[in-house]
């Protein structure tokens, strides 16, 4: 997924991100960090994802998790616990849907 990776890195002005359909997805990198206008992220239907990226930006106001993405995942983030948690904790709109 190294496409998808390189093109996230050279965009900066992206107020909303809807990732579907990546099977093959199994983490994002550093560069959410610099979306500073970042509003809204969705992820859905990235069955191998395990771990978000480590910095989300704190503009971000709703983030959605669908069932379909990686059940590990969806269970680390559901728990307020895990080692996700503490990346999306101070995001105002969780949907961790089932």
């Amino acid at each position: 997924m190294e496409g998808v990776h390189e093109a996230l890195e050279h965009m900066i002005a992206i107020e909303s991100l809807t990732l579907i359909e990546l099977p093959y997805l199994e983490s994002l990198r550093d560069c959410f960090g610099n979306f500073s206008l970042l509003h809204d992220l969705t992820i859905h239907n990235c069955s191998k994802l395990r771990c978000l990226p480590p910095c989300l930006s704190h503009s971000v106001e709703y983030l959605t998790i669908s069932s379909s993405t990686n059940p590990w995942l969806e269970k680390d983030v559901s728990k307020k616990k895990g080692g996700e948690w503490p990346k999306i904790a101070h995001i105002p709109c969780l949907d961790l849907s089932k």
